[in-house]
């Protein structure tokens, strides 16, 4: 900015400011400015407000030039100079409310202003803005006739205060969107406004929506479209346009200065159930969309709580058992044995099927397994031509590495989350990954009988250390040897120089270092030379904590170990268990002892299913389970008891795909709520858990 045009500016900003409240004549000069303005100096009167918050000071505003020889003003000159400014800014606006619009800008800055004071409700200044208009406009018609934007907000601003309107957002001047939702609405736009002569919300939301009747309770209601057909396909045809152009759109209900967000959650539900949209089941709801219920009603956001299922389709209640607590209310927990029922056919020896898969939990959780598959997936596809490690097709890995953008540009947290959402939007590839998860954990469990788990392998090397106190030649003596199915972890490989060239010593032989090329999943030991395994390590006093060190794990993992790998059958089982517990009440105190809590996950043992399964068949069966129980603990010992467990055996496929049966229907009856009513369910969560159960899971479709 040249110094010319600075003498010629009415002060806008500190600078300009600062170098004229320094100077006699440049201030005299701004006064004469500002007496002839034809429109207010609102960079200007916006400044002195800061300044007179001292925000900044009077003192930093006139720093930059103060000691300058342009100043010739003293500080208490100032300051009453500012005060004279602040009486002729407002002489000047007295005058210029009388003084003719000299072009059609002040005349759009004057409109603008009103339309600002109208959408705040402020009806007292709109009346204000309004008179100074009609005193100042001398616009002849035809010259307003060519500035179309500017009469057509005027009109809205001369429309009584109480006219309710719609308002918009995101978009353009004279949509034509909005121009045809308005026809279709038989209502007046103005200027990206809806006038509308609705007497309520309510009334505007059944424009668009079919009226209905509804006769009878519960089951036996009926719900009837009252509205003849011409009506019905008018409101038809103005919502599939709503559908179409409108709705997710930011848009507003305004009525006598109170403002609706009709884009908001409660807002989108009112015309959602007023709708009166269909919902159904999409295909057959099985095991299989159990899982998928959850995670959608996970992804709702808000408590679970309504969404959690209550009744079987026998009639009678959902157990507690079924799923478990956690620390947040917004999360569904599934029992892992339900999970383990759910992914299971159960027949012939049954037995070993079931127990296979708390042998497997044992040795890895679903959610370790799951966070290795993630990892594998994550080191894949960061490399143009990455391979899985984890057997996961390249088919696979190649359509998740397209599915994500500028994959070399991120972070491994951005690119984890990344590959969840694909994860979750393809349940085809969400359901190959999970095999290949199922299978890794099987695998785990070739190594159980005689070797460490990594967590037990961990726990011993800090057990030995508390024994010998860090004795560093005691420590030579224990041997970890940590392997990766049975292949070490550790392999030799060529040391390379800078330049990847191989390093050789004197003898012209390449020196080779042992580097880790796998991941352990389980470790052999060994003390001066001799194998030590798990079971003489817990004899010894190995304990194994959980991960937030509250209880020991170990001893379930070696007892597990024990129980499963050496146990030829389920009536064994239940009988050795009885006689264990006598003293602790027997077989039946496992119905009473509901354990929920979130520490039930790395819990996961024979005696926990035991009380799992006969919570179960109390509410899914005629509680077979508990009444073998009653008997077998009145004398473990007995021939009766002993004949009562083999029934209970051959028995036990039945009652298992029944209970599964009663969980897949549990879900499937809550689902069918949700779609009959789902004014029944919180307002804030029902348009997610729409999306959630159309969009994400397939669960549902909307419509006839």
């Amino acid at each position: 900015m040249t110094w010319q045009s600075i003498l010629k500016l009415v002060p806008k900003n500190k600078a300009t400011l600062s170098f004229v409240l320094v100077n006699r004549k440049q201030t005299e000069k701004m006064f004469a400015d500002i007496v002839a303005l034809t429109e207010e100096p609102s960079k200007l009167r916006n400044l002195l407000q800061t300044i007179k918050g001292n925000n900044p000071s009077l003192e930093e505003v006139i720093q930059t030039y103060s000691d300058s020889p342009h100043a010739d003003l003293e500080l208490d000159e100032i300051k009453a100079n500012l005060v004279k400014l602040e009486e002729a800014i407002d002489e000047m606006m007295v005058g210029l409310k009388d003084m003719p619009f000299k072009t059609m800008k002040e005349l759009k800055i004057m409109v603008d202003k009103g339309i600002i004071a109208r959408d705040a409700g402020d009806d007292t200044q709109l009346k204000e803005i309004l008179a100074e208009i009609d005193r100042r406009n001398t616009f002849s018609r035809q010259k307003m006739a060519n500035y179309r934007d500017i009469r057509d907000k005027l009109d809205v601003l001369r429309i009584k205060s109480d006219q309710p309107y719609l308002s918009f957002e995101g978009f353009p001047d004279n949509s034509k969107i909005l121009q045809d939702f308005a026809k279709l609405l038989e209502q007046e736009f103005k200027n990206n406004i809806i006038l509308v002569d609705y007497s309520s919300i309510n009334d505007f939301i059944l424009s668009m929506t079919p009226k209905t009747k509804k006769t009878g309770t519960g089951k036996k209601m009926v719900v009837t479209v009252v509205d003849d057909k011409p009506t019905l396909d008018k409101k038809k045809v103005i919502q599939n346009f709503y559908k179409k152009n409108i709705s997710g759109k930011k848009w507003a209900w305004n009525d006598d200065g109170n403002k609706t967000d009709l884009n908001d959650k409660v807002a989108a539900k009112k015309i959602f159930i007023a709708s009166n949209t269909k919902l159904s089941l999409k295909g057959v709801f099985s095991a299989r969309s159990v899982s998928k219920y959850i995670k959608a009603v996970d992804m709702t956001g808000g408590s679970v709580g309504k969404f959690v299922p209550n009744k079987f389709p026998n009639g009678n209640s959902v157990p507690k058992v079924l799923l478990l607590e956690k620390s947040s209310s917004n999360a569904m927990n599934l029992n892992p044995y339900a999970k383990m029922l759910l992914t299971n056919v159960f027949s012939g020896n049954w037995f070993n099927k079931l127990f296979e898969n708390i042998r497997m939990n044992q040795m890895q959780t679903e959610a370790e397994a799951d966070s290795i598959i993630l990892d594998d997936i994550l080191q894949a596809i960061k490399q143009p031509k990455g391979k899985s490690k984890k057997s996961i097709s390249d088919t696979d890995i190649n359509s998740i590495r397209a599915g994500i953008k500028n994959v070399s540009t991120k972070g491994d947290k951005g690119l984890k989350a990344e590959i969840k959402v694909l994860l979750d939007s393809s349940s085809a590839l969400e359901e190959r990954l999970n095999k290949v998860t199922q299978n890794m954990r099987k695998e785990q469990l070739t190594y159980l009988k005689d070797d460490f788990t990594t967590k037990e392998a961990n726990s011993f090397i800090e057990f030995y250390k508390e024994l010998v106190g860090d004795d560093p030649d005691e420590m030579k003596e224990l041997v970890v040897e940590w392997f990766k199915d049975d292949r070490p972890i550790s392999e030799a490989v060529n040391v390379l120089d800078d330049e990847g060239k191989e390093i050789t010593d004197d003898s012209g032989s390449v020196i080779t270092e042992m580097k880790e090329v796998h991941s352990p999943n389980h470790a052999k030991i060994s003390l001066y030379g001799n194998a030590v395994t798990p079971e003489t390590a817990y004899a010894d006093g190995l304990k194994v904590m959980s991960k937030h060190g509250e209880y020991d794990i170990g001893t379930q993992t070696n007892r597990l170990r024990n129980q499963l790998l050496n146990m030829s059958d389920f009536s064994t089982f239940v009988l050795n268990t009885a006689k264990d517990l006598k003293e602790k009440g027997g077989l039946t105190k496992l119905i009473t002892d509901i354990v929920r809590d979130a520490s039930a996950f790395e819990q996961v043992t024979a005696e926990r299913s035991l009380s799992f399964l006969a919570q179960m068949a109390e509410h899914t069966n005629s509680d077979e389970v508990g009444k073998a129980f009653k008997t077998i603990d009145d004398d473990p010992e007995s021939d009766n008891a002993i004949a009562v467990a083999k029934q209970l055996d051959g028995i036990m496929p039945e009652l298992l795909t029944e209970m599964t049966k009663q969980i897949v229907g549990a879900f499937e009856l809550k689902l069918k709520e949700f779609a009959d009513n789902p004014a029944k369910f919180p307002d804030k969560q029902v348009m997610a858990a729409k999306f959630q159960f159309i969009e994400r899971q397939n669960l549902l479709t909307e419509g006839e």
